[in-house]
């Protein structure tokens, strides 16, 4: 008797626990919904509930907006734990691009290495681009500092351009290292084409992460660092980094 009449309880208390579940559930897609209903331009998988009570956050590609759940209150910037100075909003940026960068073809890079690797960056970087030629004047110094740099190359203008060619010919060169620092330099090289190039693909991606500019920094963190950053400041920035992770 004293079992059925517990087993009978536990039956209960699991059928309510699955009814508060799903009505959480539901609560939540109807609150997203909604939000989505005041925005347009956002699908429903861009949004999710963040780290604040009756708040969601709302995935806008290079930053995020934050929405009251009554679909009332909208703000765009960081969220910012004021206890612990974890910034919740740099944590799911930096996520999203590791998450994206991972998926990235290894084909895709231009790899320039360093010997004794100490910290390793991707550069969203056009061939014709003054301050993407002037970090690339700092190679070298770049690889002795023991920063490995990892190109993906991202012209501004369109498939006609010099600079999508350009980018292009790089790639379906045999030396691509040599290649794309003569082409940094401003020399010509051979104009070779190539079948299914990375080029869009890597326009693509930078869109997808609201990247419109060059050169885009990042670290093995997932961090924008800036655009051009002189070697030892970038070093500086890099280490500082990795202490804090």
């Amino acid at each position: 008797m004293i079992n059925n009449k517990f087993n009978n309880q536990l039956t209960k208390l699991f059928i309510s626990g699955i009814a508060l579940l799903s009505f959480n559930i539901v609560h939540a897609d109807a609150t997203i919904d909604a939000i989505a209903s005041k925005l347009p331009s956002v699908d429903v998988s861009q949004i999710e509930k963040s780290p604040v009570a009756n708040v969601y956050s709302v995935d806008l590609g290079e930053r995020y907006a934050y929405v009251t759940e009554d679909a009332k209150y909208l703000f765009i910037g960081e969220l910012i734990d004021m206890e612990t100075g974890l910034n919740y909003t740099r944590l799911a940026l930096g996520k999203k691009r590791i998450e994206t960068l991972e998926a990235i073809p290894e084909r895709n890079y231009i790899v320039f290495p360093a010997k004794d690797k100490k910290h390793s960056i991707t550069v969203f970087t056009d061939i014709d681009c003054t301050w993407c030629r002037r970090m690339h004047a700092e190679i070298d110094v770049l690889n002795k500092l023991g920063i490995e740099v990892k190109y993906l190359l991202r012209p501004r203008s369109g498939q006609q351009s010099k600079s999508w060619k350009k980018a292009d010919a790089v790639f379906c060169s045999k030396n691509q290292q040599k290649n794309l620092t003569r082409s940094k330099q401003g020399m010509d090289i051979t104009m070779k084409t190539c079948e299914n190039t990375p080029t869009m693909e890597n326009v693509t991606i930078a869109q997808g992460l609201g990247f419109m500019g060059t050169p885009i920094v990042l670290s093995e963190n997932g961090t924008q660092l800036g655009g051009y950053i002189e070697a030892n400041k970038l070093l500086e920035q890099l280490d500082l980094e990795k202490e804090k992770s």
